[in-house]
């Protein structure tokens, strides 16, 4: 319900979605398919994907495919509209912020800074916080800005799969709320497992639990909050 109600007051006109997602796509069209125009799927559209009724589905490299390789960028107001997202699983229908082109850079320029989070090339950034959450606290955009790594945990958020992921993917910076910061440490607890040493991490969107501050801080990694 809470997908339908965004898709129609942000008056969205095309999904971009996962193939893995289709399904939940497929459940919610009906009720938005008179805004809707098509559904670009990132990746490959999977053999014998299908969706009700006239919807478009277009895979994202065909779309891409044929289009040139330099961009001629325009030029707009700073304070243009960039994204609009929306809260999920609060009181009441969702909320919409609309964010300019200014607030994004600024954002973004803002966790390169020393005194904040100091995001470098060299750092490996690991963002568990969705896009739909201040643009996944402007990582994204910072990353880009300063060319660092993104490792991208995809829907494994448990803490095997995220311990496993900062050693492999040599993570150097991480990101997410307190509950994804628990249950890392829940397995910390179970494996006797450690963290890189000099791996920063934030925690937003609640205060950071004692226990987050006790055990994990001198693991020997650094958490801040926010």
């Amino acid at each position: 319900e809470q997908i339908s109600y965004i898709i129609r007051h942000a008056e969205d006109r095309w999904l971009c979605v996962d193939a893995s997602l289709l399904g939940v796509v497929e459940a919610v069209i009906d009720d938005v398919a008179t805004t809707i125009e098509g559904i670009i799927v990132l990746g490959d559209v999977p053999s014998g994907s299908a969706l009700p009724g006239k919807t478009r589905l277009v895979s994202y490299e065909s779309l891409i495919g044929a289009e040139p390789q330099s961009f001629d960028w325009p030029t707009f107001d700073e304070n243009t509209a960039s994204s609009l997202c929306y809260t999920s699983g609060t009181t009441g229908n969702p909320k919409g912020v609309l964010y300019s082109h200014r607030s994004t850079v600024l954002h973004a320029w803002s966790l390169a800074m020393p005194d904040t989070v100091g995001i470098r090339a060299v750092d490996v950034i690991l963002p568990i916080v969705p896009m739909f959450h201040v643009n996944a606290w402007g990582t994204p955009y910072a990353a880009a800005m300063t060319g660092a790594t993104m490792a991208m945990p995809g829907p494994r958020l448990d803490g095997a799969s995220l311990h496993k992921l900062i050693w492999e993917a040599g993570v150097t910076y991480a990101a997410g709320v307190p509950t994804v910061w628990l249950g890392l440490q829940q397995h910390l607890r179970a494996t006797n497992g450690t963290l890189p040493a000099g791996l920063r991490g934030l925690v937003g969107g609640f205060m950071m639990p004692r226990c987050l501050t006790k055990e994990i801080r001198p693991n020997p990694s650094l958490l801040t909050c926010c």
